[in-house]
């Protein structure tokens, strides 16, 4: 008889107890989610203040070893095609097989 009441006793742990533990995990780990959201966006807040004042601390210059970068005009015309080699000397051939 006493096999018996534990079998019971597991279908109800099973039936009923097990999916209210797993609710409340549930909202557990959502709580917890919520929370590392929250500090995420003090940290993004942060990062980007940083960054504004870093830019203004420290100027950032396109100038190295005494060379400038050219300046980009809009003068200049660019059709978006590149003269390439003639590549029609190579063959292409694969070893092994047939």
């Amino acid at each position: 008889m006493i096999p018996l009441t534990y079998f019971v006793c597991g279908i109800v742990f099973i039936v009923f107890v097990l999916p209210v533990l797993q609710s409340l995990t549930d909202a557990v780990m959502t709580v917890s989610e919520v929370f590392k959201s929250k500090m995420s966006v003090v940290i993004t807040k942060n990062n980007c203040e940083m960054d504004k004042l870093s830019v203004v601390a420290n100027p950032v210059s396109t100038q190295a070893i005494g060379f400038k970068s050219p300046e980009i005009s809009s003068d200049i015309e660019y059709d978006g095609e590149e003269e390439f080699e003639d590549l029609s000397m190579y063959k292409i051939q694969f070893r092994g097989g047939n």
